[in-house]
């Protein structure tokens, strides 16, 4: 029996290899497309972001595009990272799906919902530096409303401050 090496290990590993395997859907980048990925449909045990629908309220105004993923098949979630020039969102596994992409050419923008504030988990940047993805973080803009662990329920301290940080970084 021969038991090849894996090709991804969680916070440590993605080897090309496997990332060219698990990328199918070709990039097609729809100039200006836009999308943020909610959570504000997810059930609070999944740990939400309280004022998170009134950030989504007037960044559609600045045209972006508001999907909640877990309402989309796989494969539509994937079409949406191969199609858009900006995906972003708060730090989930909503993220995940960009490996199913082949060369992703959108800007990831990713908000951390943990306690370290001003980094995301490190499975995020071994994907983004293995498929050569342009990826922002935006620290520390959340407090916590109830402390859950990871499943906390958390609320913005700044919403301009994020709207603004989303505008900046997808022009």
């Amino acid at each position: 029996m021969i038991i090849p090496e894996p090709g991804f290990v969680i916070s440590s590993l993605f080897h090309p290899q496997h990332a060219d395997f698990l990328g199918k859907i070709p990039s097609g980048s729809e100039v200006g497309a836009r999308i943020w990925l909610s959570r504000s449909k997810l059930p609070d045990v999944a740990g939400r972001i309280v004022d998170e629908s009134d950030l989504e309220d007037e960044i559609i105004k600045d045209g972006w595009i508001v999907i909640h993923p877990e309402t989309l098949s796989l494969v539509d979630q994937v079409k949406i990272f191969a199609n858009a020039s900006v995906v972003a969102g708060l730090e989930g596994s909503a993220f995940h799906t960009v490996i199913f992409v082949k060369n992703p050419t959108c800007r990831l923008l990713i908000i951390p919902r943990t306690r370290r504030e001003n980094d995301v988990h490190n499975n995020y940047k071994l994907i983004s530096n293995t498929k050569n993805i342009d990826q922002r973080i935006f620290p520390g803009n959340l407090r916590i409303i109830e402390d859950n662990g990871y499943r906390s329920n958390l609320a913005f301290v700044s919403r301009a401050d994020v709207r603004d940080f989303l505008n900046a970084e997808s022009a």
